[in-house]
């Protein structure tokens, strides 16, 4: 058992791994970010995140959107999820420039990617880069029909000693710096967890402007 907090997640035939796909982005359909929205998709998500993600699933806190990535055509590529940001990063919130008061008022405006997954029989490259920036996008789109405002900047944690950030830096996402190793919503120090590479992706021009002053609907 993977640590954190979770619910007991079953896991069965629906998410055994298919047949490997290979080959570049482009010689292949439209990709889909399918946003989930019934109790039956969330349970195989779940499913595919707690057999196939390095950190497993755990149950997301506060505002949340989870999304399967499929080619146009139905095949199933992996699974993301944007919801709350962090209540505090050293690097970011020094790069925004906002202090504490602006920080409680605006943190809603910043979204978490907080599980990225492409299956491992799924060998197409480029596909992680593609699907940063089409989910970028849509979730702009769901975040508003949803919670009625939209985000104005996104935030991932990557864990440097697995992966190196390549698909965020090709997508356009900012390297900001490490975080301290405190967990995302640990308010009061009492959550450790590996340091982490942080990336931010502002999601319009005016990001810094939004999250020092708040932004209107």
């Amino acid at each position: 058992q993977k640590k954190g907090y979770h619910h007991k997640v079953v896991i069965t035939e629906k998410s055994d791994p298919e047949a490997s796909i290979f080959g570049q982005v482009d010689e292949y359909g439209p990709i889909v970010i399918e946003a989930i929205n019934d109790r039956g998709q969330g349970r195989l998500w779940s499913e595919y995140i707690q057999r196939y993600h390095y950190l497993g699933h755990r149950n997301a806190v506060g505002s949340q959107q989870k999304y399967f990535i499929r080619f146009d055509s139905g095949e199933l590529l992996g699974c993301i999820l944007y919801s709350a940001s962090a209540w505090a990063v050293g690097c970011r919130d020094k790069w925004i420039g906002w202090g504490k008061y602006e920080r409680v008022k605006n943190l809603h405006l910043i979204l978490s990617q907080s599980r990225f997954l492409i299956f491992p029989w799924i060998k197409v490259k480029n596909l992680a880069s593609k699907v940063l920036s089409l989910s970028a996008k849509q979730v702009q789109k769901d975040w508003l029909r949803r919670y009625n405002f939209r985000p104005v900047m996104l935030e991932s944690f990557v864990d440097k000693e697995l992966f190196a950030g390549t698909c965020y830096k090709a997508a356009g996402w900012k390297y900001l710096g490490i975080t301290t190793g405190r967990g995302r919503m640990d308010r009061y120090t009492r959550y450790l967890s590996s340091p982490k590479e942080v990336y931010v992706l502002p999601l319009c021009e005016e990001f810094r402007k939004a999250l020092q002053e708040g932004a209107s609907r």
